[in-house]
């Protein structure tokens, strides 16, 4: 299953089809094009891990910072959400 993920003005709900917080990174496509330069590869989750090649490409600019505060606040969506069920 495919979908995209979309940030317009005037919603003020985000919703998933999913639970998981380790998907969300799959639907940051300008993310996935560095994942494989992780040291943990495909399982880092670009937060804590050292070594992150997404991590170090928010640091220098090539992948936006916002765009990866973006997706630190859906993983906190997902895992609040996680909590309550």
């Amino acid at each position: 299953g495919g979908g995209y993920i979309c940030d317009t003005p005037g919603f003020s709900k985000v919703d998933f089809e999913f639970h998981d917080a380790t998907m969300i990174k799959n639907y940051f496509l300008d993310f996935k094009k560095y994942s494989d330069d992780c040291k943990f590869g495909y399982s880092c989750q670009h937060i804590s891990e050292p070594d992150c090649m997404v991590k170090s490409k928010v640091a220098s600019g090539d992948i936006l910072k916002s765009r990866y505060e973006s997706y630190l606040n859906f993983v906190d969506i997902l895992k609040t959400r996680k909590e309550k069920f």
